[in-house]
């Protein structure tokens, strides 16, 4: 897979570096069978990607892609056969800042394999040291917050179970209103790194998009299955009353297929 999607790039003109990174760039001999592809696109323009998806088509037969319509600067494909890529796009300058810098991202010190590099840009990058970053621990009050935060939604969460709301449970719905909260856990890292503005703050807007894409099916759903559990209920009392009818009625047939059985002369043997 890896190699036709190198083989692409080479004859996409925006398209100028490919990177591998993930498990795959590691190197640790833990990847499998089910390991996924994880490749950076680094592209001078890549708007053209997101604004239509077609171009995965030229990859192999695709069975399903996340997001849809979206200009978040990713696609997360399983292709045809359970091979699944997830793509993302970059600008040559997160590569130069890194050069510059002599310093690599989170993600480029796990591990990182250039593939494709028409312009020689990512040639000057450090090499990987293949070591996994560790976040620093909290304080004590970010830790109550985090702490305090879980049970409120905990209890969000409960609530929307009881209503049977499970659409809202699964899709991350059950978050409060607020200047930081309307697009769930994105919309917080959004806020957290810059307020309106980034990649991120993208993501969000486009999540906050898609969740109230579900609550409006979720309504729909909610009046279906009110509608078809009324339908229901009509449809078995109206059963009930026929059978309470039927049941009503058989006496009487009886006794006057006796009386019918008397008027041919049919006695019991003596």
């Amino acid at each position: 897979m890896l190699d036709k999607i190198v083989h692409w790039a080479r004859g996409q003109g925006p398209i100028r570096a490919a990177v591998v990174t993930g498990s795959l760039a590691r190197g640790d001999g833990l990847i499998d069978e089910w390991s996924d592809l994880d490749l950076q696109i680094i592209a001078s323009d890549f708007a053209p990607y997101l604004h239509d998806d077609s171009w995965l088509d030229a990859l192999g037969e695709v069975w399903i892609r996340f997001p849809l319509r979206s200009m978040a600067p990713y696609r997360l494909v399983w292709f045809a056969g359970g091979k699944k890529v997830d793509f993302q796009f970059i600008s040559a300058a997160v590569i130069q800042e890194m050069t510059k810098s002599g310093e690599l991202s989170a993600e480029y010190q796990r591990g990182y394999i250039v593939v494709l590099d028409k312009d020689k840009i990512c040639q000057n990058l450090p090499p990987s040291p293949r070591i996994f970053p560790q976040a620093e621990l909290p304080d004590a009050e970010a830790l109550h917050e985090v702490i305090n935060e879980f049970w409120f939604e905990a209890m969000h969460v409960a609530q929307f179970i009881r209503r049977r709301d499970f659409w809202v449970v699964l899709g991350g719905g059950a978050v409060r209103a607020g200047p930081a909260r309307g697009g769930g856990s994105l919309a917080v890292v959004a806020a957290a790194a810059g307020g309106g503005g980034g990649p991120l703050a993208e993501v969000a807007q486009h999540e906050r998009a898609a969740a109230a894409r579900r609550l409006g099916v979720l309504r729909h759903l909610r009046e279906a299955r009110l509608g078809m559990a009324a339908a229901r209920l009509d449809r078995a009392r109206v059963d009930r009353r026929v059978l309470v009818e039927r049941q009503q009625a058989q006496p009487a047939g009886i006794d006057e297929a006796r009386g019918a059985q008397r008027g041919r002369g049919l006695r019991p043997a003596l």
